[in-house]
């Protein structure tokens, strides 16, 4: 059976571009809610440039990813690459925290392409 997964709170906009990433930006549910934030689906909608996402736990918003991954040049172990034109999102498990988590990104595209962030829990 596949899992499935809650909304918790607002989407969160990231314009990711491609000379410098995005600020690192809090998410987290929303206020009044209890839930435990665990997941978070990302989707990318833009029909050109991948993006490059850093998570970071709720506790630092350092991390920012610096550069798109280059052939034989990891970035940081919590990176991950979303492709472009999705027309569902991608439910990742996020560092778990009562207060959310950080997220940065960079692009591939010279210009920006935003991608959209939703904090989710498991409902199983």
């Amino acid at each position: 059976m596949m899992p499935s997964y809650r909304f918790t709170g607002p989407t969160v906009a990231l314009a990711c571009g491609s000379t410098t990433a995005h600020t690192p930006v809090m998410v987290s549910t929303a206020s009044g809610q209890n839930d435990l934030q665990n997941y978070a689906a990302f989707l990318n909608p833009s029909s050109t440039g991948a993006v490059c996402v850093i998570l970071t736990n709720g506790q630092s918003s350092s991390g920012a990813v610096t550069a798109f991954p280059a052939d034989g040049t990891p970035t940081s172990e919590k990176t991950f690459v979303l492709p472009p034109l999705m027309q569902f999102p991608m439910v990742v498990a996020t560092p778990g925290s009562a207060g959310g988590f950080w997220c940065s990104g960079i692009s591939n595209l010279v210009g920006t392409t935003t991608i959209f962030v939703t904090p989710c829990s498991s409902q199983s």
